[in-house]
Protein backbone atom coordinates (compact mmCIF):
# COMPACT_ATOMS: atom_id res chain seq x y z
CA UNK A 1 0.00 0.00 0.00
CA UNK A 2 1.11 3.21 -0.78
CA UNK A 3 1.58 5.60 1.51
CA UNK A 4 1.51 9.57 0.75
CA UNK A 5 3.37 12.35 2.57
CA UNK A 6 3.22 16.08 2.45
CA UNK A 7 6.96 17.33 1.24
CA UNK A 8 7.34 21.36 2.03
CA UNK A 9 9.84 23.70 0.69
CA UNK A 10 10.41 26.30 2.94
CA UNK A 11 12.39 30.06 2.39
CA UNK A 12 11.38 30.61 -0.91
CA UNK A 13 11.94 34.20 -1.67
CA UNK A 14 8.87 36.38 -3.17
CA UNK A 15 10.05 39.52 -2.77
CA UNK A 16 13.26 40.50 -1.17
CA UNK A 17 13.50 43.45 1.23
CA UNK A 18 12.99 47.13 -0.59
CA UNK A 19 11.62 49.36 -0.41
CA UNK A 20 8.30 50.54 -2.92
CA UNK A 21 7.91 55.03 -4.10
CA UNK A 22 4.94 56.98 -3.11
CA UNK A 23 1.73 55.87 -4.98
CA UNK A 24 4.12 53.19 -5.99
CA UNK A 25 3.43 48.98 -6.45
CA UNK A 26 4.89 46.17 -6.52
CA UNK A 27 3.96 42.43 -7.72
CA UNK A 28 5.26 38.93 -7.12
CA UNK A 29 3.76 35.51 -8.19
CA UNK A 30 3.11 32.31 -6.91
CA UNK A 31 2.92 29.36 -9.77
CA UNK A 32 1.74 26.78 -8.08
CA UNK A 33 0.57 24.77 -10.62
CA UNK A 34 4.11 24.65 -12.29
CA UNK A 35 5.37 23.94 -8.53
CA UNK A 36 3.36 20.66 -8.49
CA UNK A 37 2.28 22.26 -5.12
CA UNK A 38 -1.50 22.56 -3.39
CA UNK A 39 -0.79 25.31 -0.96
CA UNK A 40 1.93 28.39 -0.70
CA UNK A 41 2.22 29.33 3.32
CA UNK A 42 3.45 33.60 2.29
CA UNK A 43 4.81 35.42 5.36
CA UNK A 44 4.80 39.54 4.46
CA UNK A 45 6.99 41.81 6.51
CA UNK A 46 5.67 45.25 5.97
CA UNK A 47 8.04 48.16 7.51
CA UNK A 48 5.32 51.53 6.97
CA UNK A 49 8.40 53.85 7.16
CA UNK A 50 7.28 57.39 6.50
CA UNK A 51 4.15 56.33 4.34
CA UNK A 52 0.98 56.31 5.59
CA UNK A 53 -0.27 52.86 4.71
CA UNK A 54 0.42 50.41 2.59
CA UNK A 55 -2.76 48.00 0.83
CA UNK A 56 -2.00 43.81 -0.04
CA UNK A 57 -3.85 42.39 -2.84
CA UNK A 58 -3.96 39.08 -4.01
CA UNK A 59 -5.57 38.24 -7.54
CA UNK A 60 -6.28 34.60 -9.68
CA UNK A 61 -5.77 34.03 -12.93
CA UNK A 62 -7.22 31.93 -15.29
CA UNK A 63 -5.03 31.02 -17.71
CA UNK A 64 -1.61 30.59 -15.16
CA UNK A 65 -0.63 34.33 -14.86
CA UNK A 66 -1.01 35.49 -18.72
CA UNK A 67 -3.91 37.69 -17.44
CA UNK A 68 -4.50 38.52 -13.92
CA UNK A 69 -8.04 38.73 -12.73
CA UNK A 70 -9.10 42.11 -12.24
CA UNK A 71 -11.22 41.54 -8.74
CA UNK A 72 -8.82 40.50 -5.96
CA UNK A 73 -9.28 37.42 -3.92
CA UNK A 74 -8.30 38.89 -0.25
CA UNK A 75 -7.28 42.42 0.50
CA UNK A 76 -5.96 44.54 3.48
CA UNK A 77 -4.40 47.76 4.66
CA UNK A 78 -1.82 48.29 7.06
CA UNK A 79 -1.02 51.28 8.49
CA UNK A 80 1.79 50.10 11.27
CA UNK A 81 4.50 47.72 10.80
CA UNK A 82 3.14 43.93 9.86
CA UNK A 83 4.01 40.54 9.53
CA UNK A 84 1.30 38.00 8.74
CA UNK A 85 1.36 35.12 7.15
CA UNK A 86 -1.14 34.50 4.07
CA UNK A 87 -2.10 30.92 3.51
CA UNK A 88 -2.78 30.58 -0.72
CA UNK A 89 -3.97 28.04 -2.59
CA UNK A 90 -5.27 27.57 -6.56
CA UNK A 91 -3.00 26.76 -9.55
CA UNK A 92 -1.75 30.81 -9.60
CA UNK A 93 -1.74 34.08 -7.22
CA UNK A 94 -0.45 37.18 -7.76
CA UNK A 95 0.40 39.30 -4.36
CA UNK A 96 0.56 42.97 -5.22
CA UNK A 97 1.62 45.98 -2.67
CA UNK A 98 0.57 49.44 -3.15
CA UNK A 99 2.39 52.27 -1.39
CA UNK A 100 -1.31 54.89 -0.13
CA UNK A 101 1.18 56.92 0.44
CA UNK A 102 1.36 60.09 -2.44
CA UNK A 103 4.34 61.69 -0.71
CA UNK A 104 6.46 59.07 1.24
CA UNK A 105 8.26 55.79 0.53
CA UNK A 106 7.72 53.12 2.52
CA UNK A 107 10.32 50.92 5.14
CA UNK A 108 11.13 47.61 3.36
CA UNK A 109 8.78 45.01 2.37
CA UNK A 110 9.94 41.62 2.05
CA UNK A 111 7.78 37.94 1.57
CA UNK A 112 9.17 34.42 1.28
CA UNK A 113 7.11 31.24 0.93
CA UNK A 114 7.06 27.90 1.71
CA UNK A 115 4.63 25.08 -0.47
CA UNK A 116 3.38 22.16 -0.03
CA UNK A 117 3.22 19.32 -2.88
CA UNK A 118 2.41 15.28 -2.36
CA UNK A 119 4.21 12.12 -2.96
CA UNK A 120 3.77 8.65 -2.98
CA UNK A 121 6.33 6.25 -1.80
Amino acid sequence: MATITATWTEGVTLRSAATIAASGTATADVDLDNLGADRADVQIDITIGSSSGVKVEVFGSPDSGTTDDTIALLSYTVTTDDRRTLILTGAYRQVKWTNNDGSNATGNISAAYAWRNWTSV
